[in-house]
């Protein structure tokens, strides 16, 4: 089963991809990890993702693209897997649809208010990288001894600009996924545990 997850900053959907992934045993592919890991590796398409990047220019649609084949068509994903947050344009889902089969297309969905408080939350340590949520921790310490931080794009201001144009540019998305009937919206404003039981449900009624 092919999915893909889309949802604002906030939401829960790299945490709830990286879950359903493990249990139904899908490949768990976020764009941004992958970028990134290219790029580390020294790839042909890394390496012209980072001089598009090295420019300030953002990386194309068509870079992207062939990256998420190439990592689509490996053994890997014979199974199945989950696209964490993308596609996040209409042409990026139209480019998309032209290669592989996408079986349902899951909206996680929560107000603006709890996005928000949830982003405030969000905590990094930035010497081992792990993430905290702030009022569920004892001081400021992670675990390696380090003090957490709070991301330069999870401050208030930066996030509310990051939903605005969130919405502004995942709209088009919603409205073609369900033009094509794959869209699945889910109230994400829940736990963990309550919204991963909503897609499990949603998963056994598509027949995984």
């Amino acid at each position: 089963m092919n999915l893909v997850f889309l949802g604002p900053p906030g939401v829960g959907k790299g945490s709830l991809a990286v879950r359903i992934a493990s249990e139904y045993n899908l490949l768990h592919i976020s764009t941004g990890d992958m970028l990134r890991a290219e790029i580390a590796a020294g790839t042909e398409l890394g390496r012209l993702a980072e001089k598009y990047i090295n420019d300030g220019n953002l990386v194309p649609d068509s870079v992207i693209i062939d990256m998420l084949l190439a990592k689509l068509e490996s053994e890997s994903a014979s199974n199945g897997y989950i696209l964490d947050g993308f596609p996040r344009t209409l042409n990026q889902a139209r480019e998309l649809d032209k290669h592989v089969r996408i079986d349902a297309a899951i909206s996680l969905e929560a107000p603006e208010a709890v996005l928000l408080d949830r982003i405030a939350n969000r905590r990094v340590c930035p010497a081992c990288g792990k993430g905290h949520i702030a009022h569920k921790m004892n001081g400021r310490l992670c675990d390696c001894g380090a003090e957490v931080v709070t991301r330069d794009d999870d401050k208030a201001e930066v996030a509310k600009a990051r939903l605005e144009t969130h919405n502004r540019l995942t709209a088009p998305v919603l409205d073609y996924y369900k033009d094509t009937g794959k869209l699945i919206s889910v109230d994400a404003n829940d736990t963990m545990e309550g919204v991963a039981n909503k897609v499990q449900r949603i998963l056994e009624e598509l027949g995984r």
